[in-house]
């Protein structure tokens, strides 16, 4: 994938910043819940993963037989979506 090209996002349009696509270029193409939250080094557990995917605000997800995975493309959306500017005042 050339990280220099920005994409779409998922959701609303938004593109996908090309650092998130290089740092999500280790992941492997399908990624399990628990690989997934390993890679967000504990911001948030595979508990808080489910119930984020459950009310609908997770990374686009499927399933394989009975485990939950996403693609490394689907978790830089989400990631992009969630990025908002730091503001000490807030």
């Amino acid at each position: 994938m050339d990280s220099s090209v920005r994409q779409q996002g998922s959701e609303g349009g938004q593109a996908i910043l090309p650092d998130l696509l290089k740092l999500v270029e280790g992941l492997p193409p399908i990624v399990s819940a628990e690989a997934l939250s390993n890679f967000m080094l504990g911001i948030y557990t595979k508990k808080t993963l489910s119930n984020m995917r459950h009310a609908g605000k997770g990374p686009k997800s499927f399933k394989i037989g009975r485990k939950v995975a996403t693609t490394p493309q689907y978790v830089a959306a989400w990631l992009s979506e969630q990025m908002k500017p730091f503001s000490p005042d807030a």
